[in-house]
């Protein structure tokens, strides 16, 4: 298993997996509905920059993971 938390095709559904946080939680914790997170992660909604910030300091990753699920 490689550890690296900083590869490129790392995606944040995969960084919340190791991280251990439910989608419900971190929406919680960012400031935003559980449906606009996941709205968000699927595309249908783009991500606003403080999400993101929020997301990157609460889950100590760097941005360059898949926002979206492919």
């Amino acid at each position: 298993m490689n550890t690296d938390t900083t590869q490129t095709h790392r995606t944040l559904k995969n960084a919340m997996a190791d991280y251990g946080i439910s989608l419900r939680r971190l929406a919680m914790y960012i400031g935003c509905s559980p449906s606009l997170l996941s709205m968000m992660m699927s595309g249908q909604r783009k991500f606003k920059l403080k999400y993101k910030d929020r997301i990157i300091s609460i889950l100590k990753i760097e941005d360059n993971i898949e926002w979206i699920n492919q």
